[in-house]
């Protein structure tokens, strides 16, 4: 079992992808049941695995077990409760490493980033490309996007 406080925000700077320091991860998720605890199943690149999470806002804690990839592509077709969230995941170290996902489909063209802490004292960096803060928003959560994908809510502006 983890526990991670993770922080989510908006990316107000599209073009921070173009300083990932790997190549995207396209990865393909859904879930096989959801409430308190959700049943995630996640296909990344060549590998895939099974999480089970409690879903809190700004702290996870959760187990994931490695599952071969034509089961779980099987078990999205056969089993999903949820729409599969599509997206492509890039890594961006600039004082701390990132994770930026660039949400495909319903849920584009949202991007978040992302960062994990040990402890809540550690110190944030907040570089320039840094949006709104949507750590306590339950709506960025994956779960939250599967069922209500971010092209159907209201955006004003």
């Amino acid at each position: 079992m983890s526990t991670e406080i993770e922080r989510k925000f908006l990316v107000a700077e599209r073009g921070v992808i173009a300083h990932a320091t790997e190549p995207p991860v396209a990865i393909r998720q859904a879930y096989l049941a959801t409430g308190k605890t959700a049943v995630r199943l996640r296909i990344a690149g060549a590998s895939a695995w099974l999480g089970v999470v409690g879903v809190r806002a700004g702290e996870s804690t959760g187990y994931e077990y490695s599952v071969p990839v034509a089961d779980a592509r099987e078990m999205i077709e056969r089993l999903a409760v949820t729409p599969v969230v599509e997206k492509d995941r890039y890594r961006i170290d600039d004082e701390a490493a990132w994770t930026i996902d660039v949400f495909k489909g319903d849920n584009a063209p949202l991007m978040l980033a992302e960062i994990t802490h040990r402890s809540r004292v550690e110190k944030l960096p907040r570089p320039e490309w840094l949006g709104d803060d949507v750590s306590h928003d339950l709506r960025y959560q994956n779960v939250y996007l599967a069922l209500h994908p971010y092209s159907s809510w209201r955006h004003d502006g």
